[in-house]
């Protein structure tokens, strides 16, 4: 400051070489004259043919209305500082005025964009909308104070709301935000907590995000689809934890003799197909652990024929239950609980169905 004027000097310059022309500074636009040795302008003053407004504190108004005498009419009226800080438009008397584009202003109607920013003139008064308006069916918000369209994020009311930043409309469903996903309902409210729609559970933090992955829900862990979709079924939220060389994976509970196959990738599984089986007994159990496919054939057995092998540790195999030797007549049809020397027995067309589509190298887990 020197005698009553501010300055601005670069503090990376050793030499404090006084800076010139526009400075933005904590989110505020200054403007300092190049004709006055780069004293802070003050007021109304015009760069390269626009006008502007410099408040008391030298910050360039932006996005609001500046008194000005408006050499229409006697009385006072006010112009719009725009989201480029130049004063356009105007406000008489209540009403709001746009340039008909020969650089005259005329009363506004409808929807009209004033420095970068969107107003509604109302039909009956010409006056700025503020508040919630409802155009054609969809819902806006106008700021309260200088009247444009908001867009993004908006609290209102101890609720969040969206509005699309393109249309300055009010969202309602899903709407993604920042690499987030967001749940708005009919009224536009952001929803948070349990969210159950069409039958299929999602979770929305504190923040309103939609959760994925695992997650500790109400003190327990939950497991959610990259889609959201909460995982209710304990098998298919532990298949979520592993990886696969292919795009297919294979749990099998050997206490319960449920065979699961899923398509997708780490942490985005989908059941494809559930089988019952039967796996090892409990002098022969079926090992336990991660292992992969790298073996199949048609048939073996001595005494008796399996058929369709799919091979995952040693000797242990996916096959089909025991028939008499080269028929097909079932030696042994048990399913649904332990009774194989080891291998995971399943129907014939199951472990057909294996045989046929699981490629080498796709991940096994026995647990």
């Amino acid at each position: 400051m020197s005698d009553g004027d501010w300055y601005y000097a670069e503090p990376s310059q050793a030499s404090g070489i006084i800076k010139t022309e526009w400075l933005k500074d904590g989110g505020q636009y200054y403007y300092l004259d190049p004709a006055a040795d780069g004293k802070m302008l003050l007021g109304h003053f015009s760069v390269n043919g626009k006008s502007y407004y410099a408040k008391a504190s030298g910050a360039v108004a932006c996005r609001e209305w500046v008194d000005v005498q408006d050499s229409v009419q006697d009385e006072p009226s006010k112009a719009f500082a725009g989201s480029d800080c130049s004063l356009c438009g105007a406000l008489r008397n209540g009403k709001l005025f746009t340039s008909n584009g020969d650089g005259e202003l005329v009363e506004a109607h409808g929807f009209v964009m004033l420095g970068g920013c969107k107003f509604y003139a109302d039909s009956t008064d010409g006056s700025p909308c503020a508040g919630w308006k409802n155009v054609n069916g969809k819902w806006y918000f106008f700021d309260e104070t200088a009247g444009y369209a908001r867009s993004g994020w908006l609290y209102k009311d101890g609720s969040w709301f969206y509005l699309d930043p393109s249309t300055y409309a009010m969202k309602t469903g899903w709407v993604a935000v920042n690499g987030s996903w967001y749940y708005l309902n009919s009224s536009g409210y952001m929803q948070t907590g349990w969210l159950n729609l069409g039958a299929t559970w999602y979770w929305l933090d504190a923040s309103g995000a939609m959760a994925t992955g695992w997650r500790v829900v109400d003190g327990s862990w939950n497991f959610f689809m990259a889609n959201g979709a909460r995982v209710s079924d304990y098998m298919d939220a532990k298949a979520q934890s592993y990886s696969s060389n292919t795009n297919w994976l294979i749990l099998v509970d050997t206490s319960r003799c449920v065979t699961s196959i899923y398509t997708g990738s780490w942490n985005n599984w989908s059941l494809n197909r559930r089988y019952v089986c039967s796996t090892g007994k409990a002098s022969t159990p079926t090992v336990i652990g991660e292992y992969q496919v790298y073996g199949k054939g048609y048939s073996f057995g001595h005494g008796y024929t399996c058929y369709y092998y799919t091979q995952f540790y040693g000797d242990y195999l996916f096959h089909s239950s025991p028939y008499y030797v080269n028929s097909n007549r079932v030696m042994d049809p048990t399913m649904g609980v332990p009774s194989s020397a080891g291998c995971v027995r399943l129907e014939i067309q199951n472990a057909k169905w294996i045989y046929d589509n699981i490629p080498y190298g796709t991940k096994v887990v026995t647990y």
